[in-house]
Order: structure tokens, then C-alpha cells, then sequence
């Protein structure tokens, strides 16, 4: 159960990385707010 969330959530990043890189340096709104939560 843990091994698959760990999975999960590498995988989530993985692809959270590729949006990123694709979209240039302007990532969806949500991200941002992700980013700013984390930051606070």
C-alpha cells in the first residue's frame, strides 16, 4: 500500500514535471497556488 502510493505520487510529480516543461514557465493556475501553500 505504501510502496503504491509512493509510486503514485513520483509519478505524479513526473508528469507535473512534463506539464511544466511543455507549458514553458507558466504553469496552471493550480499549480501555483500548490507552490504558494508550500512556500507559506
Amino acid at each position: 500500500m505504501i510502496t503504491s502510493l509512493h509510486q503514485l505520487h513520483q509519478n505524479s510529480f513526473f508528469v507535473l514535471s512534463i506539464t511544466i516543461a511543455s507549458t514553458g514557465s507558466s504553469p496552471p493556475p493550480s499549480t501555483k497556488s500548490s507552490v504558494r501553500v508550500s512556500k507559506e
